[in-house]
């Protein structure tokens, strides 16, 4: 899917993200990055998110004018609401464009959250995030003024591909026991679950995993092999999705974000791991 985003990042002055197990508020700083200022545990009732998500939105954001809400599903101007299985629910959209709120998929709000020198003097890339699902977005500066370009920023609806197309990308020992999506096999539940941890099932194949559990296995990704070998199957992946849309040049520089970026931000070798595999980590201010 790919739709012209008709918003100035300039102007936002707070990105609003909902993943799949929180929600979290960054608000732009005088120096032009944002920072993290409320970090909230979802809530585990898919019925009442709607109402949920709405009361914190409008409350933590109501001094702002100008604000994006990042949300974990294909946004489409002419939807009234999008259903996002890392939720399991959809989310209505119109109370927030009536607010004047914009809405994109969570993955530009990663991009809006984690741009910096790097990632602008890259050119075009994409970043990947990993946290109760995958993400993939692509994106390309203007050749001018050296700015980002959100005509050129495409969210890619990478989870839901079946991994049955990439058996020849994903290492045996992290591909699922039955064809799944890429989403379900990389994923921070998916993760914890090569490690035996426990996590709550959603629906989609996906699963929820607290942020305590994925604390438990940083010892572990840094004495396995495993963690290695699920980086490069991701690698892999993405690649072979980005040739096959004719995308080759975005994968040139590949950016992890998300939950994953926050876990292996914590140990120097976990850092060097997601290096080897071809990957620049981004940690959110």
């Amino acid at each position: 899917m790919t739709r012209k985003i008709l918003f100035n990042p300039d102007k936002i002055q707070a990105v609003v993200d909902l993943g799949g197990s929180g929600l979290q508020v960054y608000r732009k700083t005088v120096d032009s990055t944002y920072r993290l200022t409320v970090d909230l545990e979802i809530t585990s009732d898919s019925s009442s998110i709607n109402e949920w998500l709405c009361s914190h939105v409008l409350r933590l954001t109501a001094d702002c004018q100008h604000i994006i809400l990042g949300i974990p599903g294909p946004v489409e101007e002419q939807l009234e609401d999008v259903y996002c299985p890392p939720l399991d629910a959809s989310i209505a959209l119109n109370i927030y464009r009536a607010k004047g709120i914009y809405i994109v998929n969570d993955t530009i709000a990663h991009l809006l959250i984690c741009w910096d020198k790097t990632m602008a003097s890259s050119r075009e890339g994409s970043i990947i995030t990993v946290g109760t699902s995958l993400g993939l977005c692509t994106y390309r500066t203007d050749n001018k003024t050296g700015l980002l370009d959100m005509a050129k920023v495409t969210s890619h609806e990478i989870a839901h591909d079946m991994t049955e197309n990439y058996r020849r990308q994903i290492h045996p020992h992290v591909f699922p026991s039955s064809p799944t999506t890429l989403g379900a096999v990389f994923s921070m539940a998916a993760l914890a679950i090569l490690f035996n941890r426990t996590t709550t099932p959603i629906a989609n194949n996906l699963s929820r995993v607290s942020k305590e559990v994925t604390k438990t296995i940083i010892a572990d990704l840094v004495n396995s092999e495993i963690f290695a070998q699920w980086l490069e199957s991701l690698n892999m992946c993405v690649i072979s999705y980005l040739n096959g849309k004719s995308l080759q040049s975005y994968a040139h520089q590949m950016f992890i974000s998300g939950g994953l970026a926050v876990v292996v931000s914590e140990e120097a070798r976990l850092r060097d791991t997601v290096k080897r595999a071809g990957f620049i980590l981004l940690k959110r201010h």
